[in-house]
C-alpha cells in the first residue's frame, strides 16, 4: 500500500509539472516549442485532474491534498478565463450596445439530408435572433446566407467575406478584410457610427484544427491497441501542430492592424484557441474579456466533439465598460452563440 501511495503521489506531482506548463504556455511562441501549446490546450482537464486530486487525497485522510491546492492557487490568474466567478455580479442591460458572435458551423447542414429539416433548421436561427437574442451588432463564422440574414434580420448593413460577417443596423463608414496566407479562413473589420461615436469591430476566424471527426472517432473507439487508432492519434498531432502556427501568424496580421485604428475596438469569433494559447494572448493585449469581467459558470463555447473548449471570445478596449456576458446554450451549431452588452465609459 506504501508503494501504490508513493506511486500515485508522484503521478500528482507530474500532473502539477503538466499544470504549470499550462501557465507557461500563452508567453511561449509555439513555433519555438510548439509541444506547449497542447498544455494549454489541456488546463482545463488539468484543472479538473488537479480538484479530484485533492478530493481523493482528503478522503484517503492523507496531506497530499496540498501539492494540486498549491498548484492551483499558483495559476488563479488563469482560473477565470474558464470558469466565471462573478456570481454576485449584477447584468445590466438597458440602453446599452448588445453585440453577439456565433460560429454558426453551417449549421451542421451537411449531416440532414432531408431538405425541409435542413430549412427548418435555418429558419431556427433566424426565429433565435429575432425571438431571443437581435443583437445591435451580430458576427458570424462559417456563414454563407448573406442576403437571406439580411432581409430576415432586418439588418441594413454588413461587411463580409470568405464566411466572416459582421451585421448592423447602424452606419458603416468603412470595412475591409485581413486576409490570411494560404486559409480559407479571414477577419474582416467595419467602422460602424454608434450614436455620437465611431467605433472599429473586428470579426475573425482564426484557423481551424480540423480534426473534430477524428477525435470524434478515437473518442468512439478509444482501444489503444489498435494500429489505425495510433495513426489518427499521429495525424491529430500533426494537423494541430500546422494550426497551431498559422493561427500565431493570423494573430499577429489582426493585432497589428487594431494597433492602428484610429477608432476604439471591439474584437470577437472563433479564435480556435483557448485563453491558455499564445495566439489569444497576442490578441488580447489591452483589451478586457466580457467572459472575465461577466462570465458566470463556466466558459465552454464549443458543442462539438472535443469537451470543455472555450475558444469563442468577445474582447474590447478600456474604452468600453463591459455590462454583461451571456453563452446560450442553443442546439443549432458545433458552438454556442456568445453575446455582451457594454457601455461607454465616461
Amino acid at each position: 500500500m506504501k508503494k501504490l501511495n508513493t506511486f500515485i503521489v508522484w503521478i500528482n506531482i507530474l500532473l502539477g509539472i503538466a499544470t504549470l506548463l499550462s501557465y507557461a504556455a500563452p508567453h511561449l511562441d509555439p513555433s519555438e516549442l510548439w509541444p506547449l501549446s497542447f498544455f494549454g490546450i489541456g488546463y482545463f482537464y488539468l484543472l479538473v485532474l488537479n480538484v479530484l486530486f485533492i478530493i481523493f487525497w482528503i478522503l484517503r485522510k492523507k496531506k497530499s491534498w496540498w501539492i494540486s491546492l498549491v498548484i492551483i492557487l499558483i495559476g488563479m490568474m488563469h482560473l477565470n478565463s474558464y470558469i466565471g466567478l462573478n456570481v454576485f455580479s449584477q447584468n445590466r442591460s438597458e440602453g446599452h450596445l448588445k453585440l453577439t458572435s456565433y460560429n454558426i458551423g453551417g449549421l451542421q447542414l451537411h449531416k440532414v439530408k432531408d431538405q425541409l429539416k435542413r430549412k427548418n433548421k435555418v429558419r431556427r436561427i433566424v426565429n433565435f435572433f429575432n425571438e431571443r437574442s437581435k443583437p445591435d451588432i451580430l458576427c458570424v463564422q462559417e456563414f454563407g446566407w448573406v442576403k437571406f440574414f439580411s432581409e430576415e434580420l432586418a439588418f441594413e448593413n454588413i461587411a463580409y467575406s470568405k464566411g466572416v460577417a459582421i451585421y448592423t443596423s447602424f452606419p458603416i463608414l468603412d470595412k475591409g478584410v485581413i486576409t490570411f496566407n494560404k486559409s480559407n479562413n479571414a477577419a474582416v473589420w467595419a467602422d460602424i457610427k454608434y450614436n455620437n461615436e465611431v467605433i472599429r469591430v473586428y470579426n475573425v476566424h482564426l484557423q481551424s484544427n480540423a480534426v473534430s471527426n477524428q477525435t470524434e472517432s478515437l473518442f468512439d473507439k478509444p482501444d489503444p491497441r489498435k494500429k489505425g487508432n495510433w495513426v489518427k492519434a499521429k495525424n491529430v498531432l500533426a494537423k494541430v501542430k500546422l494550426a497551431t502556427a498559422k493561427r500565431v501568424s493570423q494573430a499577429r496580421l489582426v493585432a497589428a492592424h487594431m494597433a492602428n485604428s484610429p477608432n476604439p475596438v471591439i474584437l470577437c469569433g472563433d479564435f480556435n484557441d483557448t485563453p491558455q494559447s499564445y495566439s489569444y494572448n497576442v490578441l488580447s493585449q489591452g483589451l478586457q474579456s466580457s467572459f472575465r469581467a461577466k462570465g458566470k459558470g463556466l466558459g465552454i463555447t464549443y458543442a462539438g466533439s472535443i469537451p470543455g473548449l472555450h475558444i469563442d471570445h468577445i474582447l474590447v478596449d478600456d474604452f468600453f465598460v463591459i455590462e454583461s456576458h451571456n453563452i446560450a446554450n442553443v442546439n443549432l451549431s458545433d458552438h454556442y452563440p456568445v453575446s455582451t452588452e457594454i457601455s461607454f465609459s465616461q
